[in-house]
């Protein structure tokens, strides 16, 4: 049996090439999704896309760690090249969270317990999610 597919638009879509198919079998569905965002934007001769971090976390509704999550997925798979700034401004952003989140649960009387303070941070991030979603 043989099916069929009409666009509901038959104008102004694109027909996707093997780089397409390529990353749709390569990536999660968020980094999927921001490779479609960056081939849609992008300028075509050269098929690069400049962008202002925050203007891109609004565009495609990325919060700012899955934006650097994805970049970085796009890079590492091979599917985009990513400025290293971009990725590594990510990476530091994340390295000081967490830091910050050991110092403030971690703190004892004159040194920092890391192994506390991510464990109790983890506990207050799962705490807050299901106190969010009514779970308690």
């Amino acid at each position: 049996m043989k099916a069929a597919c009409h666009l509901k638009q038959p104008r102004g879509w694109f027909a996707a090439g093997e780089g397409f198919r390529r990353a749709l079998g390569l990536l999660s569905d968020g980094a999927f999704k921001l490779f479609a965002f960056i081939c849609l934007h992008a300028e075509r001769p050269g098929g690069e896309l400049s962008f202002e971090r925050a203007e891109m976390e609004r565009s495609p509704g990325k919060s700012r760690s899955a934006l650097g999550r994805h970049l970085a997925e796009l890079a590492g798979k091979g599917v985009g090249e990513i400025e290293p700034a971009v990725v590594n401004e990510h990476l530091e952003r994340i390295m000081k969270d967490i830091h910050g989140q050991c110092v403030q649960h971690g703190q004892e009387e004159d040194w920092i317990n890391y192994v506390r303070g991510a464990n109790v941070a983890g506990f207050v991030k799962i705490a807050d999610a299901m106190l969010a979603y009514g779970s308690v």
